[in-house]
């Protein structure tokens, strides 16, 4: 079987992780910050991927 998705989003590779500095450092916030403003902020499914859940 093959699937074919496209994503809108991004994942937690190796090359994004080096990329959440500059942005922390530029912006002055945290790297968590930068994760939950611009990394998963128009992500539909955010809350499941930090541990939430989609009713709160």
């Amino acid at each position: 079987m093959t699937s074919n998705c496209v994503s809108p989003g991004y994942a937690r590779t190796p090359l994004v992780e080096s990329q959440i500095d500059y942005p922390a450092r530029a912006h002055g916030i945290p790297e968590d910050e930068v994760v939950e403003r611009v990394l998963l902020d128009r992500a539909v499914l955010s809350p499941l991927l930090v541990g939430g859940s989609l009713t709160t």
